[in-house]
C-alpha cells in the first residue's frame, strides 16, 4: 500500500522553559528572515516544552570539523566556501532585513555544514534586533564566552 507521508530527516532543539526569551527571539528571526546562508526553520512547538525543528544539517558543525570530535578536517578550499557563506548569511541579517538583525553569538559550533559542505548560520537566540539606518547600537556584551577583538 502507496504510504503519503514525506520522509525527511530534521533537528530538534528543545529548550528549556526559563530559555524562552531566547525561544521567542529565535522564532522571531527565523520566520521573517530566509536566505540559503542561514537555517531554515521547520516549525516548533510550545506544548509542554519548547521545541524548534530545523532542516538537518549532515555534516555537523564547523567545530566538529575543527576540532576533530568525531568529524574529518576539512580541506581548505571547503574552508573558504564556509567561511563566505557564514559572511553572506550574517552580511544578510546585518544588511539586507527590515528591521536590521545583529547575531551576537557567532561562533564555530553554530555555523552548521550541510550535504554539499556550505555553511549555514544558526542559533539565533542572543539576536539583537536595531534601527534601519542605525550607525550604532549599544548593548550589553553577550554571547559565548572567548576571544574579544580590540576594537
Amino acid at each position: 500500500m502507496p504510504s503519503f507521508a514525506t520522509r525527511f530527516k530534521a533537528a530538534i532543539k528543545k529548550m528549556d522553559m526559563q530559555a524562552s526569551k531566547e525561544f521567542l527571539a529565535e522564532l522571531k528571526v527565523l520566520t521573517h528572515v530566509h536566505h540559503l546562508n542561514l537555517v531554515r526553520l521547520i516549525g516548533y512547538c510550545v506544548e509542554g516544552s519548547l521545541f524548534l525543528v530545523y532542516e538537518y544539517s549532515e555534516n555537523g558543525n564547523l567545530s566538529q570539523h575543527l576540532r576533530g570530535t568525531g568529524k574529518d578536517p576539512l580541506s581548505w578550499a571547503a574552508r573558504v566556501q564556509i567561511a563566505l557563506d557564514s559572511a553572506r548569511g550574517l552580511e544578510y541579517i546585518h544588511e539586507h532585513t527590515v528591521p536590521v538583525y545583529i547575531h551576537r553569538d557567532v561562533k564555530s559550533a553554530n555555523i552548521l555544514i550541510d550535504k554539499n559542505f556550505r555553511g549555514k548560520v544558526a542559533d539565533f537566540g542572543l539576536t539583537k534586533l536595531t534601527e534601519y539606518g542605525s550607525s550604532s547600537l549599544q548593548t550589553r556584551l553577550v554571547g559565548t564566552f572567548g576571544y574579544m577583538p580590540p576594537e
